[in-house]
């Protein structure tokens, strides 16, 4: 089948592959965004890992919750970066914290931890005010960018 087309042929088809596969990709991340948005629902969850890239200033936390009787875990990056010297002081504050947890009623394993303030705003939820002093922490951590 492949045999008769150029090598231009052969590369705008594998070209056009890869987009499609970009596509595909993109827009089921932008539908369980999509959906962890419109079907929000809270709980609470702890952090039991945080990590850093040596590629990227990026921290990454792991975490648990529980929605019914069954536990989730999940990771992701925090939405800010950070130099190498503040994260073993984020590491200290955020590890074994308990935090607010947005996750998707319709698939609960689709979820987000919430610890930046960027990320409340985006859920149009106000910070806990019992964490305020690890919220105050956290935040002169994050401005010292």
């Amino acid at each position: 089948m492949f045999q008769n087309l150029t090598k231009r042929q052969k590369n705008f088809f594998g070209y056009s592959i890869l987009i499609l596969f970009l596509a595909i990709g993109i827009f089921i991340a932008y539908l369980k965004v999509n959906s962890l948005k419109n079907h929000t629902a809270f709980t609470i969850g702890q952090i039991y890992d945080v990590t850093t890239s040596s590629k990227s200033p990026e921290v990454f936390v792991r975490y648990h919750y529980v929605v019914g009787q069954k536990q989730y875990d999940a990771d992701h990056s925090l939405p800010a970066t950070y130099k190498s010297e503040h994260f073993q002081p984020l590491n200290n504050l955020l590890l074994n914290k308990s935090f607010p947890v947005a996750y998707d009623g319709t698939s609960c394993d689709n979820s987000e931890m919430l610890v930046a303030e960027q990320q409340y705003k985006a859920f149009n939820v106000a910070r806990p005010d019992s964490l305020k002093e690890l919220f105050r922490l956290y935040d002169s951590i994050a401005k010292r960018q």
